[in-house]
């Protein structure tokens, strides 16, 4: 359940809830962007982080799993514009995880459960070039093996 800050629409929620069932149920592929991303990892049963302090409409940076050991490093830039998110210890079911320098997941795949989510949002016009590169190399290294 919401707490009174956080906006939501029952109506819209129990739509986007039976769309991921029925694409679960026929095995259709899905992208999550954003809420998108926090419907599929609810949908599975998990919760939300229900805020976040200043974290939206912020540009800042995405780790790596395989470069957030090292020193210097200082990740891909990307925007985000959300006040929520799944929380990074009930992630386990994924393949990879890519969490922002606040220890915030940013990124889902979860191809043996045939999604992929982003929660920034790739697709703005503020998102960083090396943001939206890094999306497009998710949609043809993760997401085409799940078509």
């Amino acid at each position: 359940e919401p707490k009174p800050r956080v906006f939501s629409d029952k109506d819209n929620d129990y739509q986007d809830f039976s769309t991921v069932i029925a694409a679960k149920l026929k095995q259709i592929p899905m992208l999550g962007i954003c809420r998108g991303l926090q419907l599929l990892h609810v949908a599975r049963g998990g919760s939300l982080v229900q805020h976040i302090d200043g974290h939206g409409g912020t540009i800042h940076k995405l780790l790596t799993p395989e470069k957030q050991e090292i020193a210097g490093w200082e990740g891909i830039t990307i925007n985000s514009a959300h006040h929520q998110c799944v929380p990074t210890d009930q992630v386990g079911y994924a393949e990879k995880v890519f969490v922002s320098g606040e220890g915030i997941t940013e990124v889902v795949v979860a191809t043996n459960l045939g999604f992929l989510g982003v929660q920034y949002h790739p697709e703005y016009v503020n998102c960083p070039k090396e943001g939206i590169d890094f999306f497009v190399e998710l949609m043809k290294n993760d997401f085409e093996g799940i078509l």
